[in-house]
């Protein structure tokens, strides 16, 4: 790994366990134990290096996306993975990591959600139709507008509403996501969630990891 890989990579996880606002130039030269000017030959503003650290996260959800799918018998359990992956970074990443996103670096912010538009309007529609055609999923659904309606409510959740303050980030993603799936799915395909629910709650009664992964 070269200097600006690391670079990438340390500030990824910086900014994830504080925030991007309280992460500064300097602390992420400390952290790497190299000067300052170092880090600016490489790197010519913070937003410069937010915005490759984005791309940089993006690339590691790309490739860990596709591994779900080829260990996955179906839609549901590639569902269900992934959103303990999600569980899992919601845990562990800074609260204020999107609030920063959006007020200091809109442009990422921008890159971010024109990345989530074509997720949803894609590769979300065309799992959630994979499913209706394994008899996983209710026929009678509108994988589209779903779609639309998971995406918008993730906006909410991160728009800082007063009323959510009250609630850990972690339940309310929970909360949602358990009605969402049990709502759209078959008889089968609610089988399938308990059992995966209930084998994750085995695996980590025996382990520290709060998560398959």
């Amino acid at each position: 790994m070269d200097l600006k890989e690391r670079i990438i990579q340390t500030s990824s996880e910086l900014f994830h366990e504080s925030g991007i606002k309280g992460v500064t130039m300097d602390m992420i030269a400390e952290t790497l134990g190299i000067s300052k000017r170092t880090l600016y030959e490489n790197f010519a503003d913070k937003n410069t290096l937010v915005d490759n650290c984005f791309s940089f996260i993006l690339k590691k959800q790309e490739a860990k996306y596709v591994e779900i799918e080829a260990e996955s018998r179906n839609t549901i359990e590639v569902m269900l993975k992934s959103y303990m992956i999600g569980m899992k970074d919601v845990r562990m990443c800074n609260k204020n990591f999107m609030s920063d996103l959006r007020k200091y670096h809109p442009l990422v912010f921008e890159r971010m959600k024109e990345h989530r538009e074509q997720v949803f309007k894609e590769d979300v529609v065309i799992a959630l139709d994979k499913g209706i055609l394994d008899g996983l999923v209710r026929p009678e659904v509108n994988t589209e507008i779903i779609a639309i309606m998971v995406k918008e409510l993730l906006y909410i959740i991160e728009s800082e509403i007063p009323d959510f303050k009250k609630f850990d980030l972690f339940e309310i993603y929970e909360t949602l996501f358990m009605n969402f799936a049990r709502g759209i799915v078959t008889a089968e395909g609610l089988k399938i969630i308990d059992e995966l629910l209930e084998k994750n709650s085995k695996s980590s009664k025996h382990t520290k990891v709060t998560s398959w992964y």
